[in-house]
């Protein structure tokens, strides 16, 4: 696995976490302390910072290390 806090973090979970995280936490938590906001609005905004949540929670877990050949280099039996 090569997630953020890996040595070498690969560039989808970098990606994965510039891309969403900073922006839909922050504007989730801004827009949950506003007052007077309606109570559907909030709970859209919930649902915002879960998927925001969710996929930090996917950015540390990073993907499996690929150590082969891209598919079109293999030798197919040769």
């Amino acid at each position: 696995m090569n997630g953020i806090f890996s040595a070498s973090p690969g560039t989808g979970p970098i990606r994965l976490l510039v891309g969403t995280h900073g922006l839909m936490i922050s504007q989730s938590m801004l827009a949950l302390m506003a007052p007077d906001v309606a109570v559907s609005f909030r709970l859209m905004v919930l649902l915002t910072l879960a998927l925001a949540l969710g996929g930090l929670g996917a950015a540390m877990i990073g993907l499996p290390a690929e150590d082969h050949e891209p598919y079109w280099r293999r030798r197919h039996g040769r």
